[in-house]
């Protein structure tokens, strides 16, 4: 059963019902290319 995201608001994804869920894995893409690089941008 997967998860049907409605929106996310920052690290937070809300499904259709309004549960909330962190999002752990988004941290890892910042890691590897830095925060808002103009080049990456």
């Amino acid at each position: 059963m997967g998860l049907e995201i409605s929106h996310a608001e920052g690290p937070y994804l809300y499904t259709k019902d309004d549960r909330q869920f962190v999002d752990f894995i988004s941290g890892i893409a910042v890691s590897s290319l830095g925060h808002r690089h103009p080049k990456v941008i």
